[in-house]
């Protein structure tokens, strides 16, 4: 198992970086549509809906509210923020707190607000100066927190995080995982101060940024986790060898981007 990720990583990295680095903007906005579908498609096993209408529906909406969020990012980015707060709780408390949340509706609706925010947020970040490089960071930190808290983990771990949403999670494994992105974040902080992306009165401000990446990745990761312990699956799907599906990947993605796309327009203005 582990093999198989190693090599199906050693693949897609490579792939992933060139493509950001050197595709066509209208290539970007192709993949970055498929990938929210593909989203789409594997978050109705976590509602679960199975009837063809409702499929369609869902898909749907969830395309018809990122192009009109367009007009209305900081309104989502704002009902966002709002949302993981009150997933945060759902985590502390579950399963205690399964009753209140889990519902069909509500899984519906957290993705119709979380993944037109998440694919618009990397769209918009794609455009802005330096955007490409900025991906790149975003991706290596959260690349890197999932690796180090994985390694660290299988090493190491004792102590079991939140055992009821994730039993593989341990302190130790996220104190890897901390660490990891921060000396990434260092790494990146030498770039960004050698090749003037930020005034060097935001490197600490950089620091706090990357420290709240890692942090809403994992509640990301742990977020999808919920949501698929509630209806008792281990994968989203099975496009990736070794990984899972395309929502397995990209459920720290998912949480991080709009924080750091903001983030980054934070730090890159007069205040």
């Amino acid at each position: 198992m582990f093999f198989q990720r190693f090599l199906t990583t050693l693949l897609l990295v490579p792939l992933v970086v060139f493509g950001i680095l050197h595709a066509k903007p209208p290539i970007i906005q192709t993949v970055t549509l498929l990938l929210l579908g593909l989203c789409a498609v594997e978050w109705l096993q976590l509602v679960p809906c199975t009837q063809r209408p409702q499929r369609i529906a869902f898909c749907g909406i969830v395309f018809f509210l990122f192009f009109l969020l367009t007009n209305m990012y900081y309104l989502f980015a704002t009902i966002a923020a709002i949302t993981w707060a009150f997933i945060v709780l759902a985590l502390l408390t579950y399963p205690q707190s399964l009753p209140i949340w889990g519902r069909s509706w509500i899984s519906s609706l957290w993705a119709f607000i979380l993944l037109p925010l998440f694919a618009n947020s990397f769209l918009q970040m794609s455009t802005m100066p330096h955007g490409r490089v900025w991906l790149l960071m975003l991706l290596f930190l959260v690349w890197t927190a999932d690796t180090a808290a994985y390694l660290v983990g299988k090493l190491c771990g004792k102590h079991k995080l939140i055992p009821a949403v994730s039993p593989g999670k341990t302190l130790e494994g996220s104190a890897g995982g901390l660490l990891g992105t921060m000396l990434v974040g260092w790494a990146c902080s030498i770039y960004i101060q050698t090749h003037n992306l930020l005034q060097a009165s935001k490197n600490l401000s950089w620091f706090i940024l990357v420290f709240f990446v890692f942090f809403i990745s994992l509640i990301g990761d742990l977020f999808i986790s919920m949501l698929k312990r509630r209806v008792q699956i281990k994968d989203s799907g099975n496009l990736i060898p070794g990984h899972g599906g395309v929502l397995d990947r990209l459920d720290s993605l998912i949480a991080a981007c709009p924080a750091y796309y903001l983030g980054i327009i934070w730090l890159q203005s007069g205040t």
